[in-house]
């Protein structure tokens, strides 16, 4: 049994009926000579069960909200948590996008450890899909790729460890036992994290104080993102796309500008959004911002999981025709972010989470960006852009190499976009996920990036030549 993190219980706290606060994992598998067989995947994968807790951790909330909810270690029933589905003829990409749509548009049951594996069959070449949803409780994106490598090996012959410990199921205290145990935990903690946090804020403050007078007041400046059609009240329905790019022509491109992995998707981005909405009529002339989730995580957070990330607020070169100048801009404005959430460190939302009261995190961040956005309020950003380094080497399940490998995390209210890349072997594997309100077409977001990275790639070129 253990106490969830302020920034776990939040993505709990913020659930609704139309914002599900989990992510996807998306593997692409081929079976080869190994075969396939449903009843032999379950089993390879309760051989591992062991292996990664968070999928047997259940939630249980304390009495009168006093205190975040708790883990408990539970029985996990895998006829419940693994099944199948087959896809439509003829098993391409739509086919199993429309699968994995339906998937990520139905909430995790709460009851049970908040996760759940469907095995697509029937995809052209023979191949199969394994679509995992976790809750983001669980782990935040580096937490879920150590919990993939739990799963997978190396090389096809590697043997995972057999001595598995048998699973210790936690009976569920009493609810007074909870509210004591709740209300002796807060007694201990409550003062002296009040005073950790009052100090850091204040040494964030003089931070902030001190970068005003070395810098331009720009960095400084509220980011406040525009009201476009990919903003709006969510609904419960999700479009899903995905697609590939080649790692080697892509990290060609990105030395060559001279961008980060992050800098480099963030410019992407920026191009395909502007194509999108001047089809659409709807380019604003204010820059479009992007939430970009960071980690936080240091050598001692190795292995932990549960979620230590930050959001950094970057604008977009939306509102800029030539490539060039969206490069410069693109990193201009994502240096001044960087800058801005440095000076911010000890004062960030997250830094406080651990004090905010159960029924005040659920009012504040369940209703009220839901009502701020029917009341016509601007969105906190237009568009998720995430990147996540993930193996460079291919991966097998047992003997069945990996092929391709996909991840999305959740929409939040008001942003109807998120757009994910994650490295994998020889691609960069992008992955969009739309509210079907709000974005008309998935695939065609995934057009539009195909065609900024094209863009990208010949600029580039040229640049790298000019040199």
């Amino acid at each position: 049994m253990h106490r969830l993190h302020g920034a776990d219980a939040l993505f709990l706290y913020g659930e609704t009926p139309t914002q599900h606060m989990h992510t996807l994992k998306i593997g692409i598998h081929d079976p080869g000579p190994a075969g396939y067989s449903f009843e032999h995947e379950k089993q390879k994968l309760a051989s591992r069960l062991h292996r990664v807790p968070p999928f047997r951790w259940r939630v249980v909330s304390t009495p009168l909200a006093l205190h975040h909810p708790i883990f408990l270690e539970s029985e996990v029933d895998l006829d419940y948590h693994v099944r199948r589905m087959a896809a439509p003829s003829p098993g391409g990409p739509r086919e199993l996008a429309e699968i994995i749509s339906e998937i990520a548009s139905r909430p995790l049951d709460r009851n049970r450890p908040l996760w759940e594996m469907v095995l697509v069959e029937g995809l052209a070449g023979g191949r199969v899909a394994s679509v995992c949803k976790i809750h983001h409780t669980l782990a935040d994106g580096v937490a879920s790729a150590e919990l993939l490598n739990e799963f997978l090996t190396h090389d096809a012959g590697e043997e995972l460890p057999h001595d598995a410990p048998s699973l210790r199921v936690e009976p569920t205290p009493s609810p007074r036992a909870r509210g004591v145990a709740a209300l002796r935990e807060l007694v201990s903690f409550l003062p002296r994290s009040a005073r950790d946090l009052v100090r850091a804020s204040r040494a964030a403050r003089r931070r902030a104080q001190e970068s005003h007078a070395q810098h331009d007041d720009l960095h400084l400046r509220p980011v406040r993102a525009p009201r476009t059609p990919l903003n709006g009240v969510l609904s419960a329905q999700r479009r899903f796309a995905f697609f590939t790019l080649p790692v080697a022509d892509a990290h060609a491109a990105r030395k060559a500008l001279g961008l980060t992995v992050t800098d480099f998707v963030l410019v992407l981005v920026a191009g395909a959004l502007r194509t999108n909405l001047s089809r659409l009529g709807a380019l604003p002339d204010a820059r479009l911002v992007a939430s970009v989730p960071v980690s936080l995580r240091t050598d001692e957070d190795r292995g932990r999981y549960g979620n230590h990330t930050g959001v950094l607020s970057v604008e977009l070169a939306t509102d800029v025709a030539d490539a060039a100048e969206r490069v410069r801009e693109t990193q201009l404005a994502s240096e001044r972010a960087k800058r801005r959430f440095r000076d911010a460190r000890g004062a960030h939302l997250a830094d406080w989470l651990e004090l905010f009261p159960p029924l005040l995190s659920r009012a504040v961040f369940s209703r009220l960006p839901t009502r701020m956005m029917r009341a016509g309020r601007p969105p906190q950003a237009n568009v998720i852009v995430s990147s996540v380094l993930g193996a460079r080497e291919r991966l097998y399940y047992g003997e069945t190499p990996l092929a391709e490998f996909y991840s999305v995390g959740p929409l939040l209210e008001g942003i109807g976009l998120n757009v994910t890349v994650w490295s994998y072997g020889d691609a960069l594997s992008v992955a969009v996920l739309a509210d079907r309100d709000l974005v008309r077409d998935a695939w065609e977001v995934v057009a539009d990036l195909r065609a900024a990275f094209e863009e990208l790639a010949k600029y580039a070129a040229t640049s790298s030549g000019a040199h």
